[in-house]
């Protein structure tokens, strides 16, 4: 596929309303406009041709400085370097501008990363912080949930007849495929998924007998990333898991129920800043309800401490909890 194709349908063209224009000193100014396509859209490092006043047909290139995909509106900073940008300094909230973008390639950001260097060119607003004056970067953009699945899987058969259990393996894999999809849906939605954070009935109906999500419901603090996780957590990254399953056999050599040993790494951003390595441990027993793996019974450890960059999901965290 060619580059001209791979890009189409990512260019939006909006009349985007002026929703706020601040001043700086220094002629600079931050200009924050209605583009909820745009804004969906946009990554760190990409940038739009704006319309600056009805006079002046020829568009100028700016930066997206920040995004806010939920609310639809981008913002630039821009100094005031020649007539077009002084006729986009006079314009006022309320007002349309024509915007068309997000234009370029942009770049992915995560805090697992360590230090960046950043190499550009622009205007730039100082903020004096804790450690002194530095640059201010605040691009911010909803992140898409990340997909989760199990880096490593295994299953052995554990047979009650006289058939030997590696005869049994061709015919317990889709059992093997469905228990690793309840579990995988599972780990995503209690852990990873923030429009599920708080509130896991849904995950637990889905994945659970009744009773099982009655007891997991007292156990949320440990079994999911607890009740209070929006108010607590800003992204949970996976970093890996596995997968171990036994699946055990009937009278018929049909599969009724499963063992099944997990883990699951993630780093995870909180809103105060700061930064956390998550571990889970757990066993979780299932069985065949109406044809479909339930989980009946779960044995479950989280572990999490906090970390600065390139944190390592595999180190011992020192805050532990078990169900």
């Amino acid at each position: 596929m060619s580059a001209g194709r791979a890009h189409r349908g990512t260019i939006f063209l909006e009349d985007a309303a002026v929703l706020g224009h601040t001043a700086f000193a220094g002629a600079q100014y931050i200009l924050r406009l209605a583009a909820p396509r745009c804004a969906a859209a946009a990554t760190p490092g990409s940038f739009v041709h704006l319309t600056c006043g009805p006079d002046l047909p020829m568009r100028r290139p700016l930066s997206i400085m920040r995004a806010d995909r939920k609310a639809g509106w981008i913002e630039v900073l821009y100094k005031v370097v020649g007539r077009g940008l002084a006729e986009l300094a006079l314009r006022k909230t309320g007002e349309t501008l024509s915007c068309l973008g997000p234009i370029g390639r942009g770049f992915a950001t995560t805090r697992t990363r360590g230090r960046l260097l950043l190499v550009g060119g622009g205007a730039f607003l100082l903020s004096r912080g804790p450690d002194g004056i530095g640059i201010n970067l605040p691009f911010v953009n909803d992140r898409e949930t990340p997909k989760f699945a199990f880096d490593k899987t295994k299953f052995v058969v554990t047979a009650t007849t006289q058939t030997k259990p590696k005869d049994l393996e061709h015919a317990a894999q889709p059992a093997a495929d469905d228990i690793e999809k309840v579990l995988g849906d599972f780990v995503h939605e209690v852990y990873i998924d923030p429009e599920m954070w708080g509130n896991y009935d849904d995950a637990f109906s889905a994945a659970m007998t009744k009773d099982a999500a009655e007891e997991a419901a007292k156990k949320a603090d440990v079994v999911t990333l607890g009740a209070t996780a929006n108010d607590t957590y800003d992204f949970v990254d996976p970093v890996g898991g596995s997968l171990r399953m036994v699946i055990l056999t009937d009278g018929s050599d049909a599969p009724v129920q499963a063992s099944a040993t997990l883990t699951f790494h993630a780093t995870a951003d909180l809103k105060d800043d700061t930064s956390s390595a998550i571990a889970v441990h757990g066993v979780y027993l299932l069985k065949l309800v109406d044809s479909e793996w339930r989980i009946f019974a779960f044995d479950v450890g989280r572990r999490e401490r906090a970390v600065e960059a390139s944190p390592s999901a595999s180190a011992s965290p020192s805050a532990e909890a078990s169900a």
